[in-house]
């Protein structure tokens, strides 16, 4: 009689890493392909946040904010109007992505230094976009109308 296997042969490891290998190898490209889109939307997403973040504080405050989009550096806050308060806290953006633009409704845009939108104290705020790229040029925009931000474009 033979005695019982308690461990797994070689040729047995190696087919279960083979086939492992082979799983990764097929796999990878396809989370290779959704992962800039998803860094693109989630730039957006705190583009999105900052905003309800100025509208929340405005409407605790009672007076108005700024929304402060620091284009060249790719940061973006929430700076206090009063006298004498301390400078916005800016928050960066993924380092894989960039603010590019910022757009009004009057259709001024501007695409290097600060940008700040006014953010009453009902919560309202100037109609504006914000366009958002990753490295490979792919763009996002974060339209921002009365007291709502919606994302566009993006893949």
């Amino acid at each position: 009689m033979r005695p019982q296997r308690r461990a797994f042969t070689l040729i047995e490891l190696l087919l279960v890493v083979g086939l492992i290998g082979v799983l990764a190898g097929v796999a990878l490209p396809r989370v290779r392909a959704v992962l800039p889109g998803a860094t693109l939307r989630a730039a957006g997403h705190q583009v999105q946040d900052a905003l309800r973040g100025a509208r929340a504080y405005a409407l605790r405050r009672g007076y108005p904010v700024e929304l402060v989009y620091d284009i060249d550096a790719g940061t973006f806050g929430i700076a206090d109007m009063v006298a004498g308060a301390a400078p916005p806290l800016l928050e960066p953006l993924p380092p894989t992505a960039r603010i590019v633009a910022i757009v009004s409704t009057r259709n001024t845009q501007a695409t290097h230094g600060r940008a700040r939108v006014t953010v009453g104290p009902s919560g309202q705020v100037q109609a504006h976009r914000v366009v958002v790229a990753d490295l490979q040029g792919r763009r996002i925009t974060v339209e921002v109308t009365g007291v709502d931000a919606r994302l566009r474009g993006g893949t």
